[in-house]
């Protein structure tokens, strides 16, 4: 949504006011009267650090996020445009893919396999999430989550053993893990990882997203002489999510689940006895420093690229030294954003497989209506 940006300084303070109020609605329509802001007010009135390349008195700010309770805004100021750009979770990029994809407009493919019970149904539309400046949808994300665990995927795995959740599940287990929720909420939620003991796995992969972004956490069972207990790891490319929440929630995950498998005494995990005995005083959090997007909109990929950098370097299981790996230096920004390329052309090799393969078994159909004719 644009909206034009003209009027006087005295609606500044109303801005201000209906940012520290939450009130979106509000804030729109003191946007579309708002005239261009000089930095020092701006940052003034929304607590902005000094942006030391914009000379006054005309100079404005390029991007600007507002945390709200009900979500992130990016306001994006130009001198020479004056307008406000404003993204919120209903917002959709209509970009062009600039691919000739008219003859699949219709077609849907599921990967790996429309058999596979975590089968991701994608749309041609879903590539248009790949277009620059694009946020990634679910979907997308889903896809290169399957892919990362599959033979064809080119990632060096080594004999770490791994379990991803889907960007579905975490939402999910906060309102099954809230204080509000009943013990049955929990035992619903377990039949997301039916079968699999997590405590037994080396990483746990947990997409999370929240206001317009995407951060990551990786729970680690640590190698048993190292005598720890699970350590959660969030990765955010942006620091926009609030990590003592997220170990909150992940916490009492780890938790419930303890609490459900302390019910069968024939357990074999690569966790000591002691350890085990006491795992919720045992969990250990740690916020991870990790190189930081350039932009608003490519966290998605970070998140991917995350799981793809863990999945090559990590040890078979991490031990707290191992937490050395990561750091702002871990890997060059540029590499996490040019994510989106491989993404876009992995996506539409699959879909043109998937045609090629749907022609070929109409063809032989056809060949045998035939023979049977004759």
């Amino acid at each position: 949504m644009h909206l034009g940006l003209h009027s006087s300084v005295g609606l500044v303070a109303g801005l201000a006011q209906h940012v520290r109020t939450h009130c979106l609605g509000r804030l729109a329509r003191h946007l579309a009267n708002l005239t261009g802001l000089a930095c020092g007010r701006l940052k003034h009135l929304l607590g902005q650090r000094q942006c030391s390349s914009c000379p006054p008195p005309y100079a404005v700010v390029s991007t600007v996020r507002v945390r709200t309770q009900t979500g992130v805004i990016f306001l994006s100021f130009s001198k020479q445009v004056r307008e406000v750009v404003m993204l919120d979770e209903e917002v959709h990029s209509a970009h062009p893919t600039g691919y000739d994809t008219g003859k699949w407009k219709k077609r849907k493919i599921y990967y790996p396999s429309r058999d596979d019970p975590e089968s991701v149904e994608l749309s041609i539309a879903d590539i248009q999430c790949l277009d620059p400046e694009s946020y990634l949808s679910s979907p997308i994300m889903n896809f290169y989550i399957q892919y990362l665990q599959r033979p064809e995927s080119a990632v060096n795995r080594p004999g770490g053993d791994y379990h991803f959740f889907s960007t579905y599940f975490y939402k999910k287990l906060g309102e099954a893990v809230s204080y509000r929720a009943d013990k049955a909420c929990f035992a619903k939620l377990r039949r997301w990882w039916k079968g699999v003991n997590i405590f037994e796995k080396s990483y746990i992969f947990v997409p999370v997203h929240g206001n317009l972004h995407w951060s990551l956490v990786v729970i680690c069972i640590p190698a048993k002489e190292d005598e720890s207990g699970p350590v959660v790891l969030h990765l955010d490319s942006l620091g926009i999510h609030n990590s003592c929440s997220i170990f909150d929630v992940i916490d009492r995950y780890l938790i419930e689940e303890w609490n459900c498998m302390n019910q069968n005494s024939c357990l074999d995990l690569p966790i000591s006895e002691e350890i085990w005995r006491h795992l919720p005083q045992n969990i250990s959090n740690k916020k991870i420093t990790v190189p930081q997007q350039k932009n608003e909109y490519d966290c998605g990929l970070f998140v991917l690229y995350f799981m793809e950098k863990f999945i090559e370097e990590a040890p078979d299981r991490l031990r707290k030294n191992d937490l050395t790996m990561f750091g702002s230096e871990w890997f060059r920004p540029e590499d996490a954003s040019g994510l989106r390329k491989r993404l876009q052309d992995l996506l539409l090799e699959v879909f043109r497989c998937s045609a090629t393969v749907e022609e070929d078994t109409a063809e032989s159909t056809s060949s045998g209506s035939s023979l049977a004719d004759d």
